[in-house]
């Protein structure tokens, strides 16, 4: 996040091509920074040089002496002269079905004047997020006698063209 007395656009100049989460991957550039919610590198995605950030991610955290894992969502006023005031840190998951999270990151980013695009790519972490922690469903074996009726079937049309050849 932006300092409020110095310019994004600086801050900008200052961290871009040179920062501990940047990462170059084969002429791709990418970022680690939490607040960019597309690991883009770029001015638009950066959550270090924007004032007002989103930041949706998994955290892990020890209860009962076991990992608990979450979907957290972070949001930054960009009133940097009150830190403890200045970010407001929401678990979206862990606690809510998927409408309640929906709504829970749509009320952070709407009205405030967040941009729109922040908002989709949000809802797009959170569904990523989501999927993520899915378990696959086990393969259901077809039993014989839906295997046996599947083959007969294929074969009627056989028959009655059979029949119809001896007419």
């Amino acid at each position: 996040m932006a300092d409020s007395t110095v310019s994004s656009n600086i801050v900008w100049d200052v961290v871009r091509s040179h920062n501990a989460f940047l990462r170059k991957r084969r002429g791709v550039a990418f970022s680690a920074e939490k607040g960019n919610l597309r690991n883009r590198h770029g001015y638009k995605w950066s959550g270090l040089a924007q004032r007002k950030v989103v930041s949706v991610h998994d955290e892990v955290s020890m209860k009962d002496d076991e990992p608990v894992r979450r979907i957290v969502m972070t949001v930054s006023s960009g009133n940097a002269s009150h830190p403890s005031t200045s970010v407001e840190t929401t678990a979206v998951e862990g606690r809510m079905d998927a409408v309640k999270a929906i709504k829970a990151v749509n009320e952070a980013t709407y009205g405030t004047y967040f941009r729109p695009d922040m908002r989709s790519m949000a809802l797009a972490r959170l569904s990523a997020l989501r999927n993520s922690r899915r378990t696959a469903f086990p393969e259901r074996t077809v039993s014989r006698a839906t295997r046996f009726r599947k083959e007969q079937a294929s074969y009627d049309h056989l028959n009655a063209e059979e029949d119809e050849a001896e007419e």
